[in-house]
């Protein structure tokens, strides 16, 4: 369980506690935006090979990101909850 002072809470956006998420591989949405970044640690979300990114991640309803380590080490203390559907 993270420390209540996990810095990266502090990160965390108002409403994202108790939020659904997705997990989904990385999409860019459209050419000139190659990534996007976890909400709480700033991990790099991309789909091209890059050394210091992640390829997958959890979406919330807004298009906000979450790496799968801030998921697994945050997501139950935040009440998130992962929603599975067909869609990949």
């Amino acid at each position: 369980m993270p420390e209540s002072d996990d810095w990266r809470l502090r990160n965390a956006p108002p409403g994202l506690a108790g939020s659904a998420v997705r997990h989904r591989p990385y999409r860019m949405p459209r050419p000139s935006w190659d990534h996007d970044h976890c909400i709480l640690c700033w991990q790099k979300i991309a789909e091209a090979p890059t050394p210091d990114a992640v390829h997958d991640g959890y979406v919330l309803a807004n298009d906000d990101w979450l790496c799968p380590e801030c998921f697994a080490t945050l997501g139950e203390r935040l009440g998130l909850h992962e929603v599975r559907d067909d869609r990949a």
